[in-house]
């Protein structure tokens, strides 16, 4: 542990910060199938996945109670070191039962004899970082130093040193933990990963099994990854408890970057670069205060006139929004040509330049700058399919992000999950219309609010609003609502009974009676003396072949005075419609009619 050490002490075996996604080559295949020993969870890929520009592993509890994890190490791809230093960014999500492990694992996969290094676990909830062995007697054995000097939740940077008579771990440049005794320090090729792990109730020493305090899913994040071999020279220790570099020369990639983070619809590039001195700038954004991605590190040179590009998507509500960009590493050695410095040199959002947002951090802190939202147009919007149409006027309250909602009729899911457009106090709303084909009587609507949130204050409240309903183009009563919170509001509809159809009939050559029913009807006399009877309570008649001073309008229980005539036209045929009595008659079109003469109507 005496001398010094120059840059060529360390050989990079591995280097991903997981922009090109999960690479199989520098982490084989995900942990996949079999239960834990604890049998508290199984082992499944689907846990582990890169996004967001971090690898992350996902403890997940399912419909039916079980749980799964995931966890990938590097030893898999047959990327591993004897010795050397293990770099990496990291945070855990924390909840009862759940637990994230930073760790290497012996490339002959034979524990406990090859041992394993915990960088960090945090069972129940605590931090903890551990060394494992084999004793003379060939039991397994451990040493622990659990600490509290960080949260463990939030990103930090942890660095391992591992040598055959010195092992220890800094967490942001702070020695944490330190093992001297060589039985208690593996000897063996590890690599470098990362696991979850779900407790049972036997499993004290983690606070016991997940209950119902904890999320459905909690997250263990990774990002930047270096491990690299050491080649056996002497190395000082001291300078580097000390914080002095191991790398005094270290060799930095300047080669401009694309980087991409978050999720969403909405788009804000940054362009920044750096100055170099005994490694790259770090940084991290945050908008609104809300962290997007991990902690990215620089490429492009200012002085080459040249930008990394950082595009990080989200879904953000209509007004102004708040972006901080934090410098973590600042180093000055002297000179101004021997500084570490940062450079935002613009933005856009949604491809439109953003004001006042260049500026250059020559210290470790924050520089922000702010976007505006415009506010959402109203959308028109259908689902379905069928002759009746639900139309639903829908409006929001917007805050850090839109109102997304349900719609089910009878029980059954109408479409998607819709997302709302139109702000309420814009006075628009969206247009909704859901088509099918709904049987005669009543029908019970319910639209449910999903993703209800409040930041403390009436312009910080994310709320739907039902504006108003029509069906079939009539106004549904009792429609309108509000939902402050997520849950449903619902409302009914009609749909009338059918009418009955028309009576079709058709006479013969000569002279034939016809009389009308409630349904209505159409005639056709044939060609004879044809009577058409007609009395209260008939429904609406068509004559298509009246023969004036040949057939006949028989009205029962009215009078002449009762009986009025004007030209119309239905259907595209022109004639007379006749109507009778008023409210308690009806009608007779006259196909072809123009005019009626006294002796064509008869009154019984």
């Amino acid at each position: 542990m005496s001398g010094s050490t120059s840059s060529s002490a360390f050989d990079v075996v591995l280097a991903d910060d997981f922009s090109a996604g999960y690479k199989v080559e520098n982490w084989g295949y995900a942990f996949n199938g079999g239960t834990y020993w604890n049998g508290a969870f199984t082992w499944s890929a689907d846990d582990v996945a890169v996004r967001d520009g971090t690898m992350q592993i996902t403890q997940t509890r399912h419909g039916d109670g079980s749980w799964t994890t995931g966890g990938f190490n590097s030893f898999k791809a047959d990327k591993t070191i004897t010795y050397g230093k293990i770099e990496f960014d990291g945070k855990v999500e924390e909840s009862q039962g759940t637990m994230g492990v930073f760790l290497t694992w012996p490339k002959s996969d034979t524990w406990p004899v090859d041992g394993e290094i915990d960088i960090l676990e945090t069972p129940g909830k605590d931090v903890m970082h551990t060394t494992h062995f084999e004793d003379g007697n060939g039991e397994h054995q451990y040493s622990s130093v659990r600490n509290q000097s960080f949260d463990e939740t939030r990103w930090n940077h942890y660095e391992l040193l591992w040598l055959p008579d010195y092992m220890a771990l800094k967490v942001n440049g702070d020695v944490v933990a330190e093992w001297t005794d060589a039985a208690h320090i593996p000897d063996v090729a590890h690599g470098i990963g990362a696991m979850g792990m779900v407790a049972s109730d036997a499993d004290g020493w983690m606070g016991g099994a997940p209950d119902g305090s904890t999320p459905d899913v909690t997250t263990t994040h990774m990002d930047n990854v270096v491990m690299s071999q050491w080649d056996g020279t002497a190395f000082d220790v001291a300078a580097w408890k000390g914080g002095g570099s191991v790398d005094p020369t270290p060799v930095v990639d300047t080669t401009p970057k694309t980087l991409a983070a978050g999720s969403g619809p909405d788009t804000l590039v940054l362009e920044v670069s750096q100055d170099v001195h005994q490694g790259a700038a770090q940084y991290q954004v945050l908008v609104d205060g809300v962290q997007v991605g991990g902690t990215f590190t620089a490429g492009a040179l200012k002085s080459s006139g040249q930008s990394d590009t950082l595009t990080l998507k989200g879904d953000w509500a209509a007004g102004a929004h708040d972006v901080e960009v934090r410098f973590l590493n600042d180093a000055y050695g002297g000179s101004a040509t021997a500084d570490r410095n940062l450079h935002l040199d613009g933005a856009t959002y949604n491809g439109q330049a953003v004001a006042g947002a260049a500026a250059s951090l020559y210290d470790a802190g924050t520089k922000g700058f702010s976007f505006t939202e415009a506010a959402p147009v109203s959308r028109t919007l259908t689902a379905g399919s069928g002759a009746d149409e639900l139309v639903l006027k829908i409006s929001q309250d917007a805050y850090q992000g839109d109102a997304q909602y349900t719609v089910t009729v009878d029980g059954e899911q109408v479409g998607e999950t819709f997302t709302a457009g139109a702000l309420k106090s814009s006075g628009q709303s969206d247009t909704l219309t859901l088509k099918g084909d709904w049987a005669a009587g009543a029908h019970d609507v319910e639209v449910r609010f999903l993703n209800d949130a409040y930041g403390g204050s009436a312009t910080a409240d994310r709320n739907l609003h039902l504006d108003a309903a029509t069906y079939n183009g009539q106004a549904v009563a009792g429609a309108a609502a509000s939902l402050w919170d997520a849950g449903a509001a619902g409302f009914a509809f009609t749909e009338a009974a059918a009418a009955p159809a028309p009576v079709v009939k058709a006479g013969t050559a000569g002279a034939d009676l016809f009389e009308a029913e409630a349904a209505g009807g159409v005639f056709t006399g044939g060609g004879g003396r044809d009577l058409f009877v007609l009395e209260a309570g008939d429904g609406h008649v068509t004559v298509t072949d009246f023969a004036s001073s040949t057939d006949k309008l028989v009205f029962v229980d009215f009078d002449r005075e009762d009986v009025a005539a004007d030209q119309a036209i239905e259907g595209g045929v022109a004639g007379l419609l006749v109507s009778y009595g008023g409210d308690e008659g009806g009608t007779v079109f006259l196909q072809g009619v123009t005019a009626l003469a006294a002796r064509d109507l008869a009154f019984g």
